[in-house]
């Protein structure tokens, strides 16, 4: 757990984006996919370093830093997210450990995904870590409120079902309607999409992603 260095430096949790591989692909999103979270750890940072990310130095204190994590190779496009997509969690790592939090979206198109918050140990421990990336910090202070802002990001909804005619489950429009032969479909969004254009830019806006 994180502690006061003495000298009333702020606190910081690091923040990283994570990549994991997944257990089924979705033969209707571009492939490969892997799944994305987002992740907190409390390593001791200092207030007046907080610009110096990649030299950052410990001091007597520990402090929060933000994590995004990736456990597939895969080629992004960002923001359009259209071709070979990753899938990503965040994790924020909050002890000394290197465990801490991921941030995610979970479920599935044909009832719909939902956000989760959940306890998680280093990433690089789990069978499915593919890599992960350093997105910033987070102050310890204001950590309950980087849970806010992810939950405040709507989840993705349906966006498939299954269609007697065909005997699949297929992609449908907002309408409910399925697709017919040849009509253009809008993209799926899934748990990468969230974390790429929804949680992170959220978390930036709200200056609680630094």
């Amino acid at each position: 757990m994180s502690q006061n260095n003495g000298n009333g430096d702020e606190k910081y949790f690091n923040v990283y984006k994570v990549q994991s591989h997944l257990a089924v692909q979705d033969p209707d999103m571009p492939q490969p996919r892997y799944h994305t979270v987002v992740s907190t750890s409390t390593t001791s940072y200092s207030e007046r370093d907080k610009d110096g990310i990649p030299s950052l130095a410990p001091v007597h204190g520990m402090g929060l830093r933000v994590l995004l994590f990736a456990t597939h190779r895969s080629f992004l496009y960002y923001p359009t997210v259209t071709s070979n997509l990753l899938c990503y969690q965040i994790f924020v790592e909050t002890s000394d450990n290197k465990s801490g939090f991921i941030h995610h979206v979970v479920g599935d198109l044909v009832t719909g995904m939902t956000y989760q918050r959940e306890q998680a140990a280093q990433p690089e421990q789990s069978s499915t870590f593919h890599s992960k990336q350093h997105l910033g910090r987070v102050k310890e202070s204001v950590y309950s409120q980087f849970h806010q802002v992810c939950a405040q990001q709507p989840p993705p909804g349906q966006q498939k079902k299954f269609n007697r005619e065909t005997m699949r489950t297929e992609p449908i429009k907002p309408n409910g309607d399925f697709y017919l032969p040849g009509e253009p479909r809008a993209r799926l969004i899934k748990c990468t999409e969230w974390v790429l254009e929804r949680a992170i830019p959220a978390l930036q806006a709200a200056r609680i992603l630094m």
